[in-house]
């Protein structure tokens, strides 16, 4: 073979066998001498790539550390490439694939400070992974406001994940059914939307009260829910309505039939009008339909006056009077007893309460009759009170009075309340029938004594 194993031609005559040794030897020109070293030129000739490329290799050549130059732009899939065009390339004409399994599947961005990631310039903004830093952020994926990343901290990192899962926004804002034009909010869907904004204080809800009709239509966001630090450690929560007239409503429902059962109003429908008035708190009821029963409780704002749809009742006998002053510092409580209501003050029983007296509720009004012999009858005692069921409790303390059924013995049945010894009724004297039985008596006394006086 003309080529050895280091690439180097050797020719057949060489050395002491040449032309010129021949003709020194007056060796003749032989047909077979020229044919054996022309095939020998024309084997090394075949063995090489010609210019025209009509030639081609039939194994790998290796470089040995030099360069091809000066090749063509590449147009076939199997041309190659200068490193010009490779920095420069526009792109791909078709998806590019990563497979593999593990690392073999990955693209990785080593360094560990500056810019690591891939970019959308269209976009605006580029995602980049960052290493952690001491004492300040763990490793994180982050999208950034850069688009060149030519910097070691480029642009504003918008949206970071960490390596815990951890997502943590810089605007603080998460929207739904919502898109920002640089100006404006507008809904991508006709409708409503919704944003949350965390800021440093709480979390504010909003929404657009009046729906879009077409789509990326201008929404106008009201900010209807706030949950707030007061400042001092306090939590508030702010329900914003958006005008008079409108409500602020809380819902307690249940996964039955019909839903809603409690519907809490902090401030109904009622108009405000001025001096404090409207906007009234409100609890209503609901069937197992999920139908109205109405109101159950309403606080006017203006006067605080309390309504209740029904009977009002408490477990227990403490009721405490409000602020301290003269007149409070005591637990007061109102007990029924029937017939009667009693007035506690801590633990010591006043009495029944006062009955009413009006004119206008009384018929067959007429003069008492003589109650002389009546009072004369009656039988004042003193006495201490005693343990009797959870209303009374026994003390020392000397009281004066009379006894309940004597009084209705003696003057009438309705001077006091209840019958003897009637199950679970502790009888209570009517304090007006005994006033006046004792004025009647007086009157009668007086004019006794007036007409003794009157005698010579």
């Amino acid at each position: 073979m003309p080529f050895n194993p280091d690439g180097s031609f050797s020719r057949i005559l060489h050395g002491h066998d040449t032309w010129a040794t021949d003709a020194a030897a007056g060796t003749k020109i032989l047909s077979s001498r020229h044919d054996q070293n022309d095939n020998d030129l024309a084997d090394g000739l075949s063995n090489c790539i010609t210019k025209t490329g009509n030639t081609q290799p039939t194994a790998n050549i290796p470089m040995a550390g030099f360069k091809i130059t000066n090749l063509g732009t590449p147009t076939a899939p199997s041309d190659a490439a200068t490193k010009g065009y490779v920095d420069n390339s526009p792109g791909w004409t078709a998806a590019r694939y990563i497979s593999g399994a593990d690392l073999q599947g990955r693209l990785n961005f080593t360094s560990l400070s500056g810019v690591n990631g891939i970019t959308w310039s269209n976009a605006d903004m580029s995602w980049f992974g960052k290493a952690a830093t001491a004492n300040q952020t763990s490793n994180r994926l982050v999208v950034n406001s850069s688009i060149d990343g030519t910097s070691v901290q480029p642009g504003t990192d918008l949206v970071s994940i960490d390596e815990t899962g951890n997502v943590n926004l810089s605007s603080g804002v998460l929207s739904n059914n919502l898109s920002y034009d640089g100006t404006n909010w507008r809904t991508p869907v006709a409708g409503s939307g919704s944003l949350l904004s965390l800021s440093g204080g709480g979390i504010t809800l909003q929404a657009n009260d009046t729906a879009t009709t077409t789509a990326y239509q201008t929404a106008t966001l009201r900010s209807h829910s706030a949950f707030v630090d007061s400042g001092s450690g306090s939590t508030v929560w702010q329900m914003l309505k958006s005008a008079s007239g409108k409500t602020n409503v809380i819902y307690g429902c249940t996964g039955g039939a019909g839903g809603v059962r409690w519907i809490m109003q902090l401030g109904n429908a009622t108009a405000e009008s001025g001096s404090n008035a409207g906007s009234d708190f409100e609890i209503d009821r609901y069937n197992d339909a999920g139908a109205s029963l109405g109101t159950a409780l309403s606080i006017n704002r203006a006067s605080g006056a309390v309504t209740c749809s029904s009977t009002v009742s408490a477990t227990g006998y403490q009721c405490k009077s409000g602020t301290a002053g003269p007149y409070s510092g005591n637990n007061f409580n109102i007990a029924f007893g029937s017939p009667n209501a009693y007035l506690f003050i801590d633990a010591t029983n006043l009495g029944i309460i006062s009955v009413s007296c009006d004119y206008r509720i009384k018929k067959d009004i007429a003069p008492l009759t003589s109650t002389w012999d009546k009072v004369k009858a009656l039988r004042p005692i003193s006495y201490t009170q005693a343990d009797y069921g959870e209303l009374f409790k026994a003390n020392d303390t000397p009281q004066w009075g009379f006894i309940a059924h004597e009084l209705q013995e003696t003057l009438l049945p309705s001077a006091a309340s209840g019958e003897k010894d009637a199950p679970d009724v502790i009888q209570g004297p009517n304090l007006l029938a005994i006033v006046a039985a004792l004025t009647s008596a007086l009157q009668e006394a007086m004019l006794r004594i007036e007409a003794l006086e009157a005698r010579p």
